[in-house]
């Protein structure tokens, strides 16, 4: 159980012949062992008994390089026999496997295909004549087709079925597959996709295509947000249509870009001058991903102003194996812009104060559609002004759009747990998976409690976290940042008297038991 496991302690050793099995313990704090749980190692390569493995730990030498050379001639194949040997060891079917190899080295020759495969068979039999060889019971397994996909892949498919036709952006981790991913399939549906010079410049591209009627999107990571935020005024100021992706990396400056983190969220829920509403929202996990990029484009276009997605290098980066997404659901979420009737074109008031916020919007060419889209205060019918009145009017007829949210979207909410429970848990983006998980766990064991998980954070859905947040008596508050979340739900929320927060910044996404500790804690006092 992850709960009675603990990180290792830093150290490195040497192995025989110079090798460092220790490189290991670079990141043995990240890398969770259970007690008595078993390690597979080359049998030609000496296990130092010193290491501060978890006690009862089992270790099994198993030929790997060995059978490489024996079957393929080559040490190259050693991993593929271990392949082989763990799909065996685990009784997963072979088939998969042997179609996977065979796609993946058929540009190699068929030379190289065959000795691929028959290390893969050697690993196979390997495991069969293992004396102790687990069998594990796959009964019921879901045999039904699957995905495999990253958090990026997901956001960026989602977004092409959304709507999108023009990506612009910049490189930088870990987001740099979306814009790789759009490089390679935006053409492919008359798409235009623009590696640009910089962040600033990418948005500003995006902010012009909008302008232009296309449904448009960048992504980027922390440091390239920053330079994107003046940019987002003026997509603020001009009402036009964008969704930002930040993959949120560890920081701050370059900090560390190939770690995960969620303290980015301040900057993106409140960063800005003057007063620029957005709309934020959180997937969860890879299929959230495609749901929560289709409604961000959703949210865009209905009411003319940027939206922004705050995913992380946990989520991005790692592959899901999830059901099929029923995409023809999903449709309805896939709309154009309000466009002005024939009769608002005689006079064409672009930013026209209604109940709403949202003014019906042209494109170029569009006849009688002609307007200023400009980062000036301007009145309803685009023209610039400085006066206090006007500026006030606008002001609040953007953030309008907010309330508008609020009255006829949906919340948004994930909860779990106990209508009874008196302690509660609340997180968001990729950390549900370990709270929903500890959750699960303690009340098998009888424990009273409950979780919650708001996808949308600006605006957030207060008078349903607020119930929630009423009837407990603790809560704890778990998040990858310094406070940032907890900073942010007590300027919108009365919070219990007692606050548990888990928190630290980052580079290492929580453990179950890590979780599960607070939790009783927290249950305890």
């Amino acid at each position: 159980m992850a709960g009675d496991a603990s990180p290792l302690p830093r150290r490195r050793a040497r192995c025989a012949g110079g090798a460092q099995l220790g490189e290991f313990f670079r990141f043995s704090t990240e890398i969770v062992l259970r007690k008595g749980g078993s390690i597979f190692h080359d049998s030609d390569e000496r296990v130092p008994e010193d290491l501060p493995f978890p006690p009862d730990t089992h270790f099994l030498a198993v030929p790997f390089l060995q059978t490489a050379k024996r079957v393929a001639g080559s040490a190259l194949t050693k991993n593929i026999v271990a392949l082989g040997f763990l799909a065996t060891w685990f009784g997963l079917p072979p088939g998969g496997f042997r179609k996977e190899i065979a796609e993946r080295f058929a540009g190699k020759g068929e030379s190289v295909v065959a000795a691929n495969l028959k290390s893969f068979e050697a690993g196979m039999a390997l495991a069969e004549t293992h004396a102790s060889r687990a069998r594990p019971q796959w009964n019921g397994v879901d045999n039904a087709p699957k995905l495999i996909l990253t958090g990026n892949e997901a956001i960026s498919l989602g977004a092409l079925f959304a709507g999108v036709r023009f990506f612009a952006g910049y490189p930088i981790t870990p987001a740099s597959e979306i814009m790789e991913w759009m490089a390679r399939e935006l053409p492919k549906v008359d798409g235009v996709f623009v590696q640009a010079e910089d962040e600033i410049a990418a948005l500003t591209m995006v902010i012009g295509a909008s302008f232009g009627g296309a449904k448009a999107m960048t992504a980027t990571s922390g440091p390239g947000l920053s330079l994107m935020t003046e940019a987002m005024g003026l997509a603020t100021m001009a009402e036009l249509p964008i969704v930002i992706v930040d993959v949120q990396r560890g920081g701050p400056s370059t900090g560390i870009p190939t770690k995960t983190s969620q303290a980015d969220l301040l900057h993106t829920v409140f960063g800005g001058h003057g007063n620029l509403p957005r709309i934020v929202l959180a997937p969860v996990d890879v299929t959230d991903a495609i749901h929560i990029i289709v409604h961000a484009f959703y949210l865009a276009e209905k009411y003319q102003l940027p939206v922004l997605v705050l995913s992380d290098q946990f989520l991005g980066q790692r592959l899901e194996v999830i059901r099929p997404v029923d995409f023809q659901a999903l449709g309805d979420q896939v709309i154009d812009r309000l466009r002005p009737s024939e009769e608002e074109l005689v006079a064409y008031r672009r930013f026209k104060i209604t109940e709403t916020g949202i003014s019906p919007i042209t494109m170029p060419g569009m006849k009688g559609g002609m307007y200023t889209a400009a980062g000036i205060e301007h009145d309803e019918m685009g023209r610039p002004t400085s006066d206090a009145d006007i500026h006030e009017k606008m002001t609040r007829k953007r953030w309008k759009k907010l309330q508008t949210v609020e009255r006829q979207e949906d919340d948004l909410l994930w909860h779990d747990g106990d209508a009874d429970a008196r302690v509660g848990i609340v997180t968001w983006g990729s950390t549900k998976g370990v709270v929903e998980e500890a959750v699960s766990r303690l009340r098998r064991q009888g424990f009273k409690l409950a979780a919650l998980v708001p996808r949308r954070l600006v605006p957030l859905p207060v008078a349903p976290m607020q119930a929630f947040l009423d009837r407990l008596q603790a809560v704890v508050i778990v998040e990858l940042s310094t406070g940032q979340f907890h900073t942010f739900l007590n300027s919108q929320l009365r919070l219990p008297d007692t606050v548990r927060l888990c928190q630290r910044a980052g580079a290492a996404p929580f453990t179950v038991g890590e979780i599960i500790d607070a939790i009783k804690e927290v249950h305890t006092a």
